[in-house]
C-alpha cells in the first residue's frame, strides 16, 4: 500500500513487508510506554492470537536453550516442527539477542562458536 509515495508495512494476503520507520514508531512506543506499561501496550496492539503466538514462540526458544529435542518441544508447545526450527533459527539472529535476553549466563566469548553450533545441528 502506498500513502503519501510512500510505501507501507504490508501483511495478510499480500506479501509481507516491514517499513522500516513505522517499526521504528513501533520501538518508540514502547520505549515511552516503559516497562510497567509493555503488557497494556501489547494488549492494545494485538490480537489474541497474536498474543498467543508470540508468548509460545518465547517458550519454544526457552526449550530449546534448555536442550529439548524437537519432539519434545512440539508435544509441550503444541507447534509444528517449522515453528520450532523458525523459533532456534531466531536464537541466532541478531548477535543471539533472544538467546542471550532469555538465558543471561550465555557469553558471547569463546563459547560462542560451540553454542550457535549446537544450535545450527538442532540439539
Amino acid at each position: 500500500m502506498r500513502i503519501g509515495g510512500r510505501l507501507m508495512t504490508t501483511g495478510g494476503i499480500d506479501e509481507y513487508r516491514l517499513d522500516q520507520q513505522e517499526f521504528g514508531e513501533l520501538v518508540s512506543l514502547m520505549k515511552k510506554a516503559g516497562p510497567n506499561s509493555h503488557k497494556t501496550l501489547l494488549l492494545s496492539l494485538l490480537t489474541k492470537k497474536e498474543l498467543a503466538d508470540i508468548t509460545r514462540r518465547v517458550a519454544v526458544a526457552n526449550l530449546i536453550l534448555h536442550g529439548f529435542t524437537y519432539e519434545e518441544i512440539q508435544k509441550r508447545a503444541g507447534c509444528s516442527k517449522n515453528t520450532v526450527s523458525l523459533v532456534r533459527k531466531s536464537l541466532l539472529m541478531y548477535d543471539g539477542m533472544l538467546a542471550r535476553l532469555l538465558d543471561p549466563k550465555i557469553k558471547w566469548d569463546s563459547t560462542e562458536q560451540i553454542f550457535i553450533n549446537r544450535l545450527r545441528r538442532g540439539k
